[in-house]
Formats: structure tokens, C-alpha cells, sequence
């Protein structure tokens, strides 16, 4: 997140949020200073409505890139909210955009080699529940799995043959 807001910032961007709760604090302090352009890597109901609720009115030119993939499910937003905004929503496809050009590729790789540098600094961390079939609520294992704003990775350790 760091090098990625500075680089946004170094762009032109005014502000970067980490979350959701930053925006909107950010929004509950700046109500006059909305941005125009959002970008949703999470792609969800939710986090498409709350960028809609932060951004200005579609009259100035406002736009919502979403370029992540949710729970692969289509975002729905209120018609009456869409109606209100008037913005432009776009989406955007990353590995289309890879293949569309060598140069892309080879950008998408030289940021994969920065996320596998972070990842092997342990700069990332990600919380791992362990759930063994048989043994544990397999219920309960798909229910975290399921849930978007739970950022665990479940691992479902299944028994051997022997056991």
C-alpha cells in the first residue's frame, strides 16, 4: 500500500485510503472536497455504493474504475443511487490488458517480482485458519471462506488413508 499510494500520489492523486473506515472519515471531514475518480479493487455491493456516496456528482465528470473481481458476483447498485450520481462506471480487466500489449506484460511481471520481494520480507501477512474434515465444523470453514471482509486463508487439511 505504501509504495503504491506514493506512486498515485507522485501522479496527481490528492489522497490514498487504505480502507474503507478512511474514506470515510476522510468524507465526514471533507464534505465540500469530493473526488472525482475512484478506483475499487474490492468490487463488492458495498464498496461500490460507498465510493458512489464519496464521489462528486456525475455533472463533474466523476468516474469509478472497478478493477477487482469481488466474490465474482455482478456489483449491484441501487438504479435510484446510480441515477442520483451520474457518474461513469468503468471496468477493467487485467489480463486482458496484459495480453493487449507485450509492454503490459512485462509491466504486470516487474510488479509481480515487487509483490514476491514484499511477500519474502514477510511485509505482508495473512492470517491462516486451519480446519481438519472429519474433526472440525467443515460449516463453519466454508462460512469464513465465504465471507468477504474476512481475510483469513482457510486450509482444510483432509485425513490420509490411513487414518
Amino acid at each position: 500500500y505504501e509504495r503504491i499510494s506514493e506512486w498515485l500520489l507522485t501522479m496527481g492523486a490528492e489522497e490514498v485510503f487504505p480502507d474503507a473506515v478512511a474514506l470515510l472519515r476522510w468524507r465526514d471531514r471533507n464534505q465540500r472536497m469530493l473526488p472525482k475518480l475512484a478506483l475499487d479493487g474490492i468490487a463488492t455491493r458495498d464498496s461500490a455504493e460507498q465510493l458512489v456516496h464519496c464521489l462528486q456528482p456525475g455533472d463533474k465528470d466523476a468516474q469509478m474504475v472497478v478493477y477487482g473481481h469481488g466474490i465474482a458476483q455482478p456489483i449491484e447498485i441501487a438504479p435510484p443511487l446510480l441515477s442520483a450520481w451520474g457518474g461513469s462506471l468503468i471496468g477493467f480487466n487485467l489480463a486482458r490488458w496484459c495480453h493487449a500489449l507485450t509492454a503490459n506484460a512485462r509491466k504486470m511481471m516487474d510488479v509481480m517480482e515487487n509483490i514476491t520481494k514484499l511477500v519474502r520480507a514477510n511485509r505482508f501477512s495473512l492470517d491462516t485458519v486451519l480446519y481438519k474434515v472429519g474433526e472440525d465444523a467443515i460449516s463453519d470453514a466454508f462460512a469464513r471462506a465465504a465471507d468477504a471482509s474476512d481475510s483469513a486463508q482457510v486450509v482444510l487439511i483432509f485425513p490420509t488413508l490411513q487414518e
